[in-house]
């Protein structure tokens, strides 16, 4: 009777003990790890990206914004007005 009905049953209270502790292991370093990520693309982007990125907008022509010239984006303006309910391209 022992080996039939206590033997399985503590077998299996004890692989839900493991499985919780591992469980609980896990996510600890799920969430340290996420935060290494994150601190690690902070510091790239502060390095590498930042800089660039704050000099792009001297760099640009102000005459032609997204390669859209001052004369295009005035015919766009003409358009909504004349247009309320917007543009139709097809």
């Amino acid at each position: 009777m022992h080996d039939l009905i206590i033997t399985p049953a503590m077998l299996s209270i004890t692989s839900l003990l493991t499985e919780s502790a591992i469980g609980g292991y896990m996510n600890k370093v799920e969430l340290e790890l996420k935060q290494q990520q994150l601190a690690t693309v902070k510091q790239l982007f502060i390095e590498h990206l930042q800089e660039p990125l704050q000099k792009l907008p001297s760099q640009m022509q102000s005459s032609i914004h997204f390669n859209i010239s001052k004369q295009q984006l005035h015919n766009a303006e003409q358009q909504l007005t004349k247009k309320p309910h917007g543009l139709r391209l097809f």
